[in-house]
């Protein structure tokens, strides 16, 4: 595809945007999960079960700020046990909308994380099947993104640290950021550089693709 001038003049301009601030770790300092669904995504989390999981998981993405005697420093897997009705899916996909987010108020996500300089870092959802896969929690991802004010939709690779671009089972992020979405019968998950993993209804897994697909994950 030929670019005309004013097309590389808008991709100059959105890299440079991107890079306005690259000392330290922060380009620019992100908001609390609570005040991420209520300032960005423009709702307000019930009272009760889904503003305490909001807190907890909002604690756990700071746990460098956290005391040394914080129980929450060594937690790295949640269990989020609600019935139906719940708002359980809409919940984790705002935490999931977060995610990149908050990775791209960082300067450097991959090195802060330990991956390689330009490597994926990667967001994984992972459902019983791939009908309950794209039409369910990746469809509530993708509304989660399009009400959100930070994020801008575009039809190419982002430029600018806000920016994202939807695939059919992927979405990519800048900074190399993917959230993607698969499903236990697919068989392999190698490739993949998770940072993130979400079990959807893993209760509805066969116990040997559960067992499998958490290992690899």
């Amino acid at each position: 595809m030929d670019l005309t001038k004013d097309d590389l003049f808008e991709s100059f301009i959105k890299m440079a945007e991107s890079e306005h601030s690259t000392v330290g770790l922060w380009r620019e300092e992100p908001m609390g999960l609570v005040d991420f669904f209520r300032n960005e995504l423009g709702v307000t989390p019930f009272e009760g079960k889904q503003t305490e999981l909001l807190e907890i998981v909002d604690k756990i993405l700071r746990k460098d700020e956290l005391l040394p005697d914080d129980e929450l420093k060594m937690v790295t897997e949640i269990a989020a046990m609600w019935g139906k009705g719940s708002g359980k899916d809409f919940i984790i996909s705002g935490i999931v909308a977060y995610i990149p987010y908050r990775l791209n108020c960082m300067n450097n996500p991959q090195a802060y994380f330990g991956f390689g300089e330009g490597e994926p870092i990667d967001i994984i959802n992972l459902a019983k099947n791939a009908k309950q896969a794209e039409n369910v929690f990746f469809t509530k991802l993708k509304a989660r993104l399009t009400s959100c004010k930070w994020f801008k939709k575009v039809d190419r690779v982002p430029l600018a640290y806000n920016e994202y671009q939807e695939k059919k089972d992927t979405i990519v992020f800048f900074n190399s950021i993917r959230a993607f979405s698969g499903h236990s019968e697919a068989g392999s998950f190698e490739g993949f550089n998770p940072l993130v993993g979400i079990f959807d209804e893993v209760g509805d897994f066969e116990r040997n693709l559960a067992e499998f697909c958490y290992d690899t994950i």
